[in-house]
């Protein structure tokens, strides 16, 4: 082999092999699982990290700390108010590996079909009334202001409880010791 030929394999074969097989296929869909169909993500929320929450039995020494609405607290049709709550006492995030040259050289790696995966906290809230869910939301932030349509959900149902279900994401997987954590269950009204 001559060596300009032996020197651009050298080269060409890694660019190649990892071209060739960077992203993997999976078998997974291209929309959150049917049953969280209707849950709304916010906040750089993604459908795999509240998979990866709901499928983890919850962590009962620990609860996420509602502090709007209060229990029993009766909001008027008008504004519409901002839900807040704060962190469970979680476990550290542990630090990320640096990246080591040889990681390029891999041959399979794993894709990201669904966009940004989810890092850091995050929150799913469930609205229901007696007749069941009236919203479901999975956000990355410790507050929340329903849309006009959750609102005038909220509004027609009157007697209304929350229900705040918490975790800490790394590329959409949960922690070891960060959750599921859950509130208690905080009943309020909203006055027509």
């Amino acid at each position: 082999m001559r060596p300009a030929v032996f020197a651009l394999s050298l080269v060409a074969l890694p660019v190649l092999g990892f071209a060739g097989t960077a992203c993997s296929h999976s078998d997974e869909t291209e929309t959150p699982a049917a049953n969280l169909a209707d849950v709304n993500f916010e906040e750089g929320a993604s459908d795999e990290a509240l998979e990866a929450l709901l499928a983890k039995p919850v962590d009962a020494k620990k609860s996420v700390p509602v502090t709007v609405p209060a229990a029993k607290q009766v909001f008027a049709k008008s504004p519409v108010p901002l839900f807040t709550w704060e962190e469970a006492k979680t476990a550290a995030l542990p630090m990320k590996k640096p990246g080591s040259p040889s990681r390029f050289f891999v041959f399979e790696r794993e894709a990201w079909a669904h966009g940004t995966p989810m890092n850091g906290a995050g929150y799913f809230l469930v609205f229901k009334s007696s007749s069941g869910n009236l919203a479901r939301v999975f956000t990355g932030t410790k507050s929340y202001l329903p849309t006009a349509d959750v609102w005038a959900k909220l509004v027609a149902a009157k007697d209304v409880t929350l229900t705040i279900t918490a975790g800490v994401f790394e590329d959409n997987a949960l922690v070891a010791g960060s959750g599921p954590f859950v509130s208690a269950t905080i009943p309020f009204t909203v006055t027509p």
